[in-house]
């Protein structure tokens, strides 16, 4: 009996000892890791496993609109509208060297031009014609923003612009500007058009992920999120 208890106790011990060493690798490896740290470890293999929803890449973008999956985007900047409008100048960049005719509308940069726009549009202070300024070849068009400081948006004449837009150039990107009580995306809520939320280099992923669920809520179908192209320095 005594050999049985003592065979029993060795048997105990060898198995507490293996689970022991077998903590051990397993803390070693964690503190191997990034500077040693099995929290940071941890959280870096969490945000690699989960990738924010909707995103997508901007090349991926060009290739929809390249392919005519998408005709009308809608750019709506998390931060700074200047993410836009980079982005915005790569995809019609990108359209226009696959010989796409394209239209590019500004909605949201609150940015006055000496040419009449759609602000002055939305106001009756011009007219359709006045606003598209066309290439000479007619392959491409501009809608700036104007020499009004705001979009009405009791004006149905911005959706009935980019409508007819639509029927004409093949691509028409629409600048929406920041999200928030100021941006124009709500104008344009009823448009069959790809909403793309654009974030910049530094945004924060929770943030981001916020601000998508709120156009969602909003009652957007679909947000995806790209991330924006760095404008080089003038």
């Amino acid at each position: 009996d005594n050999d049985d208890d003592a065979a029993a106790v060795q048997s105990q011990f060898i198995e507490e000892l293996a689970l022991m060493n077998a903590q051990s690798a397993h803390e070693a490896a964690l503190w191997s890791d990034v500077d040693h740290d099995p929290i940071v470890a941890s959280a870096a293999s969490s945000l690699e496993e989960a990738p924010l929803a909707g995103e997508i890449s901007l090349s991926a973008l060009i290739d929809d609109l390249v392919l005519g999956r998408t005709h009308l985007v809608m750019l709506a900047a998390h931060r700074s509208h200047a993410d836009c409008e980079a982005t915005a100048d790569e995809l019609v960049a990108n359209a226009q060297a696959r010989g796409l005719s394209v239209a590019l509308v500004d909605a949201g940069s609150a940015r006055r031009t000496d040419l009449p726009g759609l602000s002055d549009l939305s106001t009756d202070a011009a007219s359709f014609g006045d606003v598209v300024h066309k290439s000479a070849d007619n392959s491409f068009a501009e809608v700036p923003w104007g020499q009004g400081r705001a979009i009405s948006r009791q004006s149905s004449k911005p959706v009935t612009l980019v409508e007819a837009l639509g029927d004409i150039y093949e691509v028409v990107v629409l600048l929406t500007g920041r999200v928030g009580m100021n941006s124009a995306l709500p104008i344009f809520a009823g448009l069959d058009g790809r909403v793309v939320l654009v974030a910049g280099e530094d945004d924060d992923v929770d943030a981001l992920a916020d601000s998508r669920a709120q156009l969602l809520d909003a009652g957007f179908t679909s947000v995806e999120v790209t991330q924006g192209q760095v404008r080089a320095a003038a």
